[in-house]
């Protein structure tokens, strides 16, 4: 009953020893075909043209860290989104990424995808 009712799903033990299990297995795979059925429009204009140096494994990864902190934002997410920015404007040879971090990795995949098509 008081894992049911505990905010974390905590067992009594993990309650009195400050502790919180964490799933290792992700509960959502990216895949390319979910990066693949993002539309371009006709009239797309690229804003970052370096993104063909990119593989395919590296935008699945940034597509899931992008999802991960838009779905369970919290501080090791939005850290993981911070460092995954640098080192793409890093490859961009951009002299630092965009603040608003969400938008940057949307633009980067959907150039990825219209150059890729």
């Amino acid at each position: 009953m008081l894992i049911s009712s505990s905010e974390k799903g905590q067992r009594l033990g993990d309650i009195i020893a400050n502790t919180t299990v964490i799933r290792n297995n992700p509960t959502h795979r990216v895949r390319l075909a979910d990066i693949l059925q993002i539309r371009s429009a006709d009239n797309y204009e690229i804003q970052y043209p370096l993104v063909t140096q990119f593989t395919e494994q590296e935008m699945l990864l940034l597509k899931e860290a992008m999802d991960k902190s838009i779905r369970y934002p919290n501080e090791a997410h939005e850290h993981a989104l911070i460092d995954a920015s640098h080192m793409i404007a890093k490859r961009l040879g951009l002299q630092r990424a965009p603040e608003d971090r969400v938008a940057f990795v949307r633009t980067v995949i959907k150039d990825f995808v219209a150059t890729s098509r």
